[in-house]
């Protein structure tokens, strides 16, 4: 197409853009065939940590999705269910929404329809690796982050710790709601101790739910310190690393 579209946000404007195909076209070039440009924007690129890990977790889904306990022969045929795709991004240190999940396995679902009329239930490594590129945050979620979510569910309260049943009665109720058994489940798989059992006291301090809970790093110090280096010398995106303690799989 010659034109690209795009809709404003309070204004409610519409603008028709005329695109120039000629640099893109130069730049897929450049960027090389496949899942090469994809790769080349993960820390360290093929020859990284971040990269060997990811072929670690592929590895690893394939066995799981096979029964990990069975004592029986499995048939590795380079692929996974699309089901395993929240467990591998969150491993990845990415934590999508179930909103997020959702596109993730449509845009997977629907990827050959066109052209074959069949719906696709499985990927393997390079869909992986695409789908994480794509898809991860731009900015990696922080105690900030944290601090800021605690803020707006307090609305127009006195900022500061949280009253814990609060927090319990939001997060069964409102957005992407929990059960309790879920949220117990989550607790014990992160700090192993149930909800009430963690959180003694009767308000909960975000930095602390953060850092303690959830184990996510300050990045204080990496904003201070020199930029992070690609494989090409240009740097880093430091979304595509995850925090310190998030790069376990949770077998749920």
């Amino acid at each position: 197409g010659k034109y690209a579209f795009t809709c404003g946000g309070s204004d409610l404007s519409v603008n028709q853009w005329l695109i120039d195909r000629d640099p893109v076209a130069a730049a897929s070039l450049l960027g090389g065939q496949g899942v090469e440009p994809f790769v080349r924007l993960l820390e360290g690129g093929e020859q990284g940590e971040f990269f060997s890990d990811m072929k670690d977790y592929f590895y690893y889904s394939q066995i799981r999705s096979q029964d990990e306990n069975t004592t029986k022969s499995r048939t590795l045929d380079g692929t996974i269910p699309v089901s395993e795709l929240p467990y591998l991004m969150c491993g990845l240190g990415y934590f999508p929404t179930q909103l997020e999940i959702q596109n993730m396995k449509n845009e997977v679902k629907y990827s050959k329809y066109s052209d074959t009329g069949e719906y696709v239930d499985r990927i393997c490594f390079e869909d992986l690796v695409k789908l994480y590129v794509n898809h991860r945050p731009v900015f990696a979620v922080g105690p900030q982050q944290i601090q800021q979510a605690f803020e707006a569910m307090q609305r127009h309260e006195s900022k500061g710790p949280l009253p814990k049943g609060q927090l319990l009665d939001l997060l069964t109720k409102h957005g992407e709601s929990m059960a309790v058994e879920e949220i117990e489940h989550c607790f014990q798989m992160l700090v192993g101790e149930s909800f009430h059992n963690t959180l003694r006291d009767d308000e909960v301090d975000a930095r602390e739910f953060a850092q303690g809970i959830l184990g996510l790093g300050d990045m204080q110090d990496s904003e201070e310190g020199d930029e992070d280096m690609g494989e090409d010398g240009e740097p880093f995106d430091s979304s595509a690393v995850p925090y310190d303690g998030a790069s376990t799989m949770l077998d749920q």
